[in-house]
């Protein structure tokens, strides 16, 4: 086994970029010199001739054969940022990691931490999949457990709120809009009063009128989407965001017209109930005063009441 190809990849993606064993020594993966401090002066010197590939190896070897050395801890970043600038950016986030959980204040976490999102979000852009003229695919989705494992690295950093908000946007591009609106709620709860909250509102707000349109003869579904979509609107949003807004208020208004005027129809032509055909157009009259079918309501309103007088 190489020293690139650990024996992760059939693991969860928990197990795989957190909670990561401690490394020990292998054949495969055997220091060229005696000391920690020789290795590490030989594996630098291999990075400045260029060999990387080489120097990579021998990074990786001195934290497997002295894990415990005061040098270890400058390899393993070494060694993680070798794998990101060679474009192995989910092994780069599971060094950077390893490095985290092993070798806790011996690096500028912060600085660490922002290049471990880096890696992330290179992960999230990576196209997979690449034969010959194809150009591979993206799959976003990859990268949402390693944003969350960013966010319990640094709970209080101050990018959390983007990467809860950029969790949200991945899943609704994804279209998998329950996650998404779960997501954009996590960003209201946690950064209520951060700006990110307005978008994570806005967002929410189409992600359930998304749900609504797969549903359109669920009215609740239809409610729930329209109540956020005013809830969004109270919000100080952008112009566009607005007219957009408004336009799926109207859409789904119109839906639920529709709905309640098919309703009516059916009590009064299918099942010929007259009592409930009349409580269904009154209440339709109510709900929907500037309807365009307000004339025509009215009118069966009056046959009905004059039906039902006669009959008494």
């Amino acid at each position: 086994m190489g020293f690139e190809q650990d024996d992760w990849s059939s693991e969860s993606s928990d197990n795989r970029f957190s909670g990561l064993s401690r490394k020990s020594g292998t054949f495969f993966r055997r220091a060229r010199e005696d000391t920690p401090e020789a290795q590490l002066a030989h594996a630098r010197a291999l990075r400045e001739q260029g060999r990387l590939r080489a120097a990579a190896r021998q990074f990786n070897a001195l934290v497997h054969q002295w894990p415990d050395a005061e040098e270890a801890a400058a390899a393993q970043l070494a060694f993680a940022r070798g794998m990101q600038a060679r474009g192995r950016y989910e092994r780069a986030f599971r060094e950077y990691q390893y490095l985290i959980e092993h070798y806790a204040g011996q690096f500028p976490y912060r600085e660490i931490l922002s290049e471990q999102l880096q890696a992330a979000r290179s992960v999230k852009g990576q196209r997979r999949g690449a034969i010959l003229f194809l150009s591979g695919f993206e799959s976003p989705e990859r990268a949402i457990p390693l944003f969350r494992i960013v966010i319990a690295n640094g709970p209080n950093w101050e990018e959390i709120p983007d990467i809860r908000l950029l969790i949200g946007q991945v899943l609704e591009e994804n279209r998998d809009y329950a996650d998404a609106v779960a997501a954009y709620e996590e960003v209201i709860i946690y950064h209520g009063r951060h700006a990110v909250a307005r978008e994570a509102i806005f967002r929410k707000a189409i992600c359930l009128k998304k749900i609504a349109d797969r549903n359109p003869r669920d009215e609740r579904r239809t409610q729930v989407a329209m109540q956020a979509l005013f809830a969004a609107l109270r919000e100080d949003l952008g112009a566009e965001q607005i007219a957009e807004a408004e336009a799926l208020v109207r859409d789904l208004r119109q839906r639920l017209e529709v709905h309640h005027f098919e309703q009516a129809e059916f009590y009064d032509y299918k099942v010929r109930n007259p009592e409930a055909a009349l409580l269904s157009y009154q209440a339709f009259l109510g709900r929907f005063p500037d309807s365009g079918k307000t004339r025509l309501v009215k009118q069966r309103i009056a046959e009905l009441e004059a039906t039902m007088t006669g009959k008494e």
